[in-house]
């Protein structure tokens, strides 16, 4: 009987809790137009940007330097390749002429 006597009360307390919630307004912020307008925002901004440039600067430097290194590789392989039927033809040549 104290359980449900308790209950009873907590539950009263609670939804009564949720009326003077219910009164409180709602507000929404719009964050673009506070970044955009204000002048802290505008710094934010503009730092944001310029660390996005160097970044995207860093990012073009290291992608050509593996083009560099891609362009290296295939002209390796081709004159391994060269090197082999060269060499796989001297030999071929030598049996012909035994």
């Amino acid at each position: 009987m104290k359980k449900i006597f308790q209950f009873i009360i907590l539950f009263f307390l609670f939804a009564n809790n949720s009326n003077l919630n219910a009164k409180e307004n709602i507000v929404f912020i719009d964050l673009n137009y506070v970044l955009n307008k204000s002048n802290e925002g505008k710094k934010i901004l503009d730092n944001l940007n310029k660390i996005n440039d160097e970044n995207k600067n860093k990012f073009i430097t290291k992608e050509n330097i593996l083009e560099k290194e891609r362009d290296d590789i295939k002209k390796q392989k081709i004159l391994s390749l060269k090197k082999i039927i060269i060499k796989s033809s001297l030999i071929s040549g030598k049996s012909r002429v035994i």
